[in-house]
């Protein structure tokens, strides 16, 4: 029987990230994996959430609150709303699995909320390598969350947890909880998700440029993210749309290629006008470049239908778009509206970086721009109805751990649509 390819491409995973492999097997030294991740463990474990249930939601609401007042979750991308996305995911992937424990579930939203905490004192802490055991550990665990609600944890459970995110270098883990915290993150890389938190982080925080320029060794090669030659917004997402972990969930794929379609259409309206650049970007997908050209692995072609379906939406929303009008010069405007309306949180400088971005751009740019956050703002509306409509069983029926979630995840995403259906842009 012949492996698929996300099969293949996780036990292989992409080449360009070897140092991330690297880091990730040095982690793995670090955690006594077949105990931690054992029958005998997790029999343990989900005895003590299932004796302890009530207290232990007691506390996490309790814990919550405390939550939110940290600097952490105020990192511009990396804040509540990312979290709050990360945890939707999660809710979602519970439904696939059908048979979840409390305590599987209990790790991964814990996993969830402190997969970033921490982002607020990167910037000072040059001396220190973010990416390390050592680092990660106080940092993220929650540990915030357990004292200010005076609950403890099985020791195990806690480590579980520090796994579940220090392994995210890892393309497969095979632990089911482990991978759902990364298939949960990894999932916000790419498509309408990524643009608002990904435009406060990557071009307003980090400088990246907007427009995609014409430059003949993207031809071939992508920068690798967060590398010297990463100073594009949407050339990283070309390079996350074709690199990023394949999903490991039992409906995961589906997902994932629905994530890459809304890339594709946000690259192609970024491109809008734009041949040469079009055909730097696609080139694989064209069939202008082939293996006689000796690509770098990170320009690997995506699935061919997910192409294809991307230049169908992309069409019908351009017609769509015929209704409405395009204002010169509003681009920064629209594009705070939208950040205000997913609940971004945004440096005081926000709307006069964005601008110095748009100077560099052209007249043609400037309305693909407006073309991206328009087709951005319907997808995420789209998207918000329905999870919200996918919660209402778990708020209802849900066991009181999914429950406590989920209604966090619908208040964060009620306010935004309720911001959406009052904000004209």
């Amino acid at each position: 029987m012949t492996e698929s390819t996300d099969s293949v491409f996780l036990k292989r995973a992409p080449h360009h990230q070897d140092a991330l492999n690297a880091l990730g097997n040095n982690i793995r030294k670090h955690f006594d994996e077949m105990r931690l991740f054992s029958t005998e463990t997790e029999i343990t474990l989900e005895e003590y959430v299932r004796t302890h249930e009530t207290e232990i939601v007691e506390a996490t609401e309790v814990g919550f609150v405390e939550f939110q007042k940290l600097e952490s979750i105020r990192s511009p991308g990396h804040d509540h709303a990312h979290l709050m996305d990360v945890l939707a995911s999660a809710l979602r992937i519970f439904d696939e699995y059908h048979d979840l424990s409390k305590s599987e579930k209990l790790e991964i939203i814990y996993a969830c909320l402190s997969h970033d905490l921490g982002r607020a004192i990167e910037d000072e802490l040059l001396l220190v390598d973010k990416k390390k055991t050592e680092f990660i550990a106080p940092a993220i665990i929650g540990r915030r969350l357990l004292r200010a609600a005076h609950l403890e944890l099985p020791q195990d459970m806690q480590t579980r947890i520090i796994y579940d995110i220090a392994s995210a270098p890892i393309p497969q883990t095979l632990h089911r909880t482990a991978d759902t915290v990364h298939q949960c993150d990894r999932e916000q890389l790419i498509g309408s998700a990524t643009i608002s938190r990904g435009l406060a982080f990557d071009s307003i925080l980090k400088g990246r440029e907007i427009p995609i320029r014409l430059d003949p060794t993207l031809r071939l090669k992508l920068p690798v993210p967060e590398s010297p030659e990463d100073t594009n917004w949407l050339i990283q997402y070309e390079f996350l749309m074709r690199n990023v972990y394949p999903p490991t969930s039992p409906e995961g794929s589906a997902a994932g290629d629905r994530i890459k379609e809304e890339n594709c259409v946000i690259l192609m309206l970024g491109l809008e006008g734009k041949d040469e650049e079009y055909k730097q970007v696609f080139g694989p997908e064209l069939g202008l470049i082939t293996t006689a050209d000796n690509p770098a692995p990170n320009k690997r072609p995506i699935p061919r239908v997910v192409f294809e379906n991307a230049q169908k939406e992309k069409a019908e929303f351009l017609k769509d778009l015929q209704t409405q009008t395009y204002v010169p010069g509003s681009e920064v405007e629209r594009a705070l509206a939208l950040l205000e309306i997913e609940n971004i949180f945004l440096p005081k400088n926000a709307a006069a970086v964005l601008q110095e971005r748009l100077v560099q751009c052209s007249a043609l740019e400037r309305k693909n721009f407006w073309m991206i956050l328009e087709y951005t703002k319907r997808q995420l509306h789209e998207r918000r109805i329905k999870s919200l409509e996918s919660l209402k069983h778990v708020v209802i029926d849900g066991d009181a751990i999914s429950k406590m979630a989920a209604r966090w995840v619908v208040e964060e995403l009620g306010e935004r649509e309720r911001k959406f259906s009052l904000t004209h842009i």
